[in-house]
């Protein structure tokens, strides 16, 4: 029944990872979202701001504590793999728990010991105590980070979603139990959260024990002149790298705030809501990009150019295909979806909204090239990305924000990640010889008209005028469910106009085609609906 056994061993396991992780995605992000509704229903708003300014202020200390190995690992166990010295592995999770170890107790002295300056510095005698009781979670987050990182780098990706969404789930469980005995209090927030990090931290454990029966017995540590040159100095710079892009992001808030004509703090909180908001059409890319970037590590260790162009394509052609329908259904529902969701004083923002879901579209392009220069250890390269964008960014919200307000700071955002297409394209063709497909070329087009048809078709299909007064439930929680299924419409809209378009220009290979033939396949849907989709995916072959 076609091309299931014409699909390469990488592009099958790429596929079959990013499949768990966006169902481990969506159960996670809803978990979140009854934990959301039991904590501001129960706990008071003074309360509940106490315990994240606690949550906050240790975090800080949580993000330095693994010395970046939550990053490295990702990268060098698969890199070992791929070079046959799968020996080296046990001794770098060694090394790497003992020093994660031996960072979180002194971090944790630290936060034990200036607790009280940083409760004083806000005035409030009890966020000591919670920011106390919270150390430990130092110690859970950096044993945590190791095992999961390991699962992720061995694609295990349906493990590290087992020990996500237990934690996640644990906390919504702890938590409700405990404001049940302790009442809604910032401590019994506390210590669900660090419950919940327990539970996590050892569902990743027990997955990576397992695991690490598949290795050669070692005795001793890993090489300390190569853990700290090699594997602790790549994590740092990662870290320092994703460090720098928040800041950037933070930057940008402080001069809308300062440069905006009128009424700043709503500026800030729109353009941040919009942010935020977009950032959710990126949970598909993110997915692939969980299980893309160990693979790639392996076959660099491999030295596999040619695999690694051909993954490259795969991955960015299903992360672009996938994150196309719902950026376009929030881009052109923009003002009713900020209106909906979070209240008509944020209505104005859907213009700016509009260009940043643009914005992050552009930047899905360029996903898995970023994620294939990192694995190819081309932090110089990916830092001047960062930089350069990151000052083009900047620049243009200088020039822009004082005239055009949150606008302004969007297309900073747009242009920006235009210049990280740009630079990712040319680095990735350098290192591995990459070059787009016309294929894709014809997709991205396909994008830019499916756009345009929703955009000039609204006045017509817009599910959200069905949300008219009187409609919509008293609560405000079936509102807001009503308008996720109003939204989940348009994005089916768009993206059956995407996908027709991308038929007719014939936008996908076989290989794309097989792989939707096998999911299909594994879902056990019906063979005569699976003989119609393949059927009519064959006519878009190019």
């Amino acid at each position: 029944m076609g091309y299931v056994d014409d699909v390469p061993d990488a592009s099958k396991e790429v596929a079959k990872g990013s499949v768990w992780n966006i169902a481990g995605n969506l159960l996670f992000s809803l978990i979140s979202f009854l934990y959301v509704l039991v904590v501001a229903w129960a706990v008071s708003p003074d309360d509940l701001g106490l315990y994240y300014l606690a949550l906050s202020a240790v975090s800080l200390f949580a993000v330095i504590g693994d010395l970046g190995l939550g990053n490295s690992l990702g990268r060098y166990i698969p890199f070992y793999e791929g070079r046959n010295e799968r020996g080296k592995i046990p001794l770098l999770l060694k090394s790497g728990a003992a020093a994660v170890t031996a960072s979180a107790v002194i971090l944790m002295i630290v936060l034990w010991v200036s607790a009280d300056l940083i409760g004083s510095a806000y005035d409030d005698s009890r966020l000591a105590n919670l920011i106390r009781l919270l150390a430990v979670h130092i110690l859970l987050a950096n044993w945590n980070k190791i095992s999961s990182s390991f699962l992720q780098a061995r694609r295990d990706m349906r493990g590290q979603q087992i020990s996500q969404n237990a934690g996640n789930l644990a906390k919504l469980v702890f938590t409700s139990a405990l404001i049940g005995m302790l009442g809604p209090t910032p401590a019994a927030l506390i210590i669900g959260f660090i419950l919940s990090v327990l539970v996590s931290t050892l569902a990743s454990s027990f997955l990576s024990l397992g695991k690490l029966r598949d290795y050669p017995p070692s005795r001793g540590w890993f090489a300390p002149r190569e853990f700290l040159r090699e594997i602790v100095a790549f994590g740092i710079a990662l870290g320092m790298l994703q460090s720098f892009n928040l800041a950037i992001s933070s930057v940008t808030r402080l001069m809308i705030g300062y440069l905006s004509a009128s009424d700043a703090t709503l500026a800030v909180a729109t353009f941040s809501i919009a942010v935020s908001l977009s950032s959710v059409t990126l949970i598909f890319s993110s997915a692939i990009g969980s299980i893309f970037l160990p693979l790639m590590a392996k076959l660099y260790g491999n030295d596999d150019r040619g695999k690694m162009r051909d993954v490259t394509g795969t991955s960015q052609r299903w992360a672009f295909f996938l994150t196309i329908p719902l950026a376009i259904a929030i881009a052109v529902y923009s003002e009713e979806v900020l209106g909906t969701f979070y209240g008509s004083s944020y209505a104005w923002g859907g213009a700016a909204l509009s260009i940043i879901c643009i914005a992050m579209a552009i930047r899905s392009i360029s996903a898995m090239l970023s994620l294939s220069l990192a694995s190819m250890r081309a932090i110089r390269l990916t830092f001047m990305t960062s930089l350069v964008s990151g000052l083009i960014n900047l620049a243009l919200n200088l020039l822009l924000i004082p005239h055009y307000g949150i606008m302004g700071a969007a297309i900073a955002m747009a242009a920006s990640a235009i210049a990280i297409v740009a630079m990712n394209s040319h680095y990735a063709g350098k290192l591995m010889g990459y070059a787009y497909p016309p294929s894709f070329i014809r997709l991205v087009l396909c994008a830019i008209m499916a756009l345009a048809v929703m955009a000039l078709s609204k006045s017509v299909f817009n599910p959200f005028a069905l949300a008219f007064p009187g409609t919509i439930a008293e609560s405000q929680y079936a509102a807001k469910a009503l308008s996720l299924a109003f939204l989940a419409l348009g994005a089916l809209a768009s993206g059956a106009i995407f996908a027709l378009l991308a038929l007719a220009l014939k936008c996908f290979g076989r290989e794309d085609v097989s792989l939707l033939q096998k999911g299909m396949n594994k879902m056990r849907l019906p063979e005569p609906l699976v003989g119609a989709v393949i059927s009519i995916a064959r006519c878009g072959i190019g």
